[in-house]
């Protein structure tokens, strides 16, 4: 009997696992960014019901919980520290383009609400719902913690490379949001972060269009 209970259990794992994996990649291989600002949350919604319906309903193993392990407090100040380490290693590349007399790649945007929506909620809780919590899901069981942190880095930084948004905060902000997102057991806490740096970023992104930074 425990056998049985013990194999059930390995094929609704592996079950899940597959839908997770299955999400992720219909979400990476699908280019046409229309059809994927309509069908990108409904596959990430139905990722999760579905993960959750075969787990008994238990959303903590999914990052679905309100309160990260360690506290809201703890997290405000590695956001902090996250967000600087960013700034200096986007500071430090766009010193070394101005240095080689590069042009500075750096996308301009009238100061909508639109804008502010796609940018600080709409991205942050599609791609935190696929590219962290499903994904994760699909490989952490055969990577491992770090496997896995180095396999969403990478996965985040493609998928905004595909998308023509290439820059050195994206490139960084995968491996970060990875781990922040194992070791507080909470999807709340990449999402927040992910917001708030997209809302750093468009408001650089409206001072270039506005002239406000004439170097770029």
């Amino acid at each position: 009997m425990a056998v049985h209970v013990e194999s059930t259990a390995k094929r609704t794992e592996a079950i899940a696992r597959w839908v997770a994996l299955s999400v992720v990649v219909i979400s990476m291989a699908d280019q046409d960014h229309w059809r994927k600002t309509i069908f990108d949350p409904v596959l990430a919604m139905f990722g999760l019901i579905l993960i959750v319906s075969l787990r008994g309903g238990d959303g903590s193993t999914l990052g679905l919980r309100l309160v990260p392990e360690q506290g809201w407090t703890y997290w405000l100040r590695v956001s902090i520290r996250f967000a600087l380490l960013i700034l200096l290693f986007t500071v430090a590349v766009g010193g070394v383009f101005l240095w080689l007399g590069w042009h500075i790649p750096v996308p301009k945007r009238a100061p909508t609400f639109d804008g502010l929506y796609w940018m600080c909620l709409y991205f942050p809780v599609v791609e935190e719902v696929i590219y962290r919590a499903l994904l994760v899901t699909a490989i952490r069981p055969t990577f491992g913690d770090w496997g896995t942190i180095l396999i969403g880095g990478i996965v985040f930084a493609a998928i905004h490379i595909q998308g023509g948004n290439v820059g050195p905060d994206n490139q960084i902000a995968g491996f970060l949001l990875t781990w922040a997102y194992l070791r507080s057991k909470s999807l709340l806490v990449p999402l927040a972060m992910h917001a708030c740096g997209n809302l750093c970023a468009f408001s650089f992104q409206v001072a270039t269009y506005q002239g406000w930074l004439p170097i770029l």
